[in-house]
C-alpha cells in the first residue's frame, strides 16, 4: 500500500535515490542529479509513499510566461519534469496516481495542457499513450565520445570538445558521421477538460 504526500525538503535524499534507481533501467540511465531542482515557477512536488519509503515521485511547473518552460503551443501549460517509480513498485498505479493527482491540481491553475518529454524507452512510450498523452514532436538526442574532437571545432583553441551531446530535428541517416549513441525524444502533451 502507498500514500501520495507534498514533497519535503528533508526527502532530497530519498528522492534522489528514487529518481536515480527508478530510471537506471531506461534511456535516462545518465540522468543523474546531486540535488533536486528548485523551481521558479508554481510548482507541485509529491512522492509516494511506502513502508516509510519514498517509491515513487512527480515534479510539475506551472508555466507562467509562454514559450519559458514548455513547447511553443497553444494554451496554458504546465511541465512535468519528473515521473519515477521504482521498479520493484511499478504496475501498482502509483504513476497514475502522481498523474491524475496533477492533473486536479493543474486545473485548479487553469493549466489547459500538462507536457513531458521522454527518451525512446517503448515500455514508456506506451504508458504515456495509455495514460492519455499524445505525441506532438520529436527529434534526436546525439551523443559523440570518440568523434567529438573531429566532428565540433571550437572558435577557441585552447577549447577541445571531448564529448558532445547534440540535438538533430530530421532524420539521422542523413548524417556523414553516425555519432557513437543516440535516442529518439518525444514530447507528449495531456489535454486537461475543464
Amino acid at each position: 500500500m502507498h500514500s501520495l504526500r507534498p514533497y519535503q525538503s528533508t526527502d532530497e535524499p530519498a528522492w534522489l535515490r528514487c529518481r536515480v534507481l527508478a530510471f537506471l533501467d531506461s534511456a535516462y540511465y545518465d540522468d543523474v542529479l546531486k540535488a533536486k531542482p528548485v523551481h521558479s515557477n508554481p510548482s507541485l512536488d509529491l512522492v509516494a509513499e511506502a513502508n516509510g519509503a519514498i517509491v515513487g515521485l512527480i515534479d510539475v511547473e506551472h508555466e507562467v510566461e509562454p514559450d519559458t518552460l514548455c513547447s511553443a503551443r497553444p494554451g496554458p501549460r504546465a511541465m512535468i519534469w519528473t515521473v519515477a517509480v521504482l521498479p520493484e513498485y511499478r504496475k501498482q498505479g502509483i504513476a497514475r496516481e502522481l498523474v491524475e493527482h496533477t492533473v486536479e491540481w493543474a486545473k485548479d491553475r487553469g493549466v489547459r495542457f500538462l507536457e513531458a518529454w521522454t527518451r525512446d524507452d517503448p515500455w514508456v512510450l506506451a504508458w504515456y499513450e495509455a495514460m492519455g498523452f499524445r505525441r506532438f514532436m520529436s527529434y534526436w538526442h546525439l551523443i559523440y565520445n570518440e568523434g567529438a574532437k573531429e566532428q565540433f571545432k571550437s572558435r577557441n583553441p585552447a577549447v577541445r570538445p571531448q564529448k558532445v551531446f547534440a540535438h538533430l530535428l530530421e532524420s539521422p541517416k542523413k548524417l556523414e558521421h553516425l555519432p557513437d549513441g543516440m535516442h529518439e525524444c518525444s514530447g507528449f502533451e495531456l489535454a486537461i477538460s475543464s
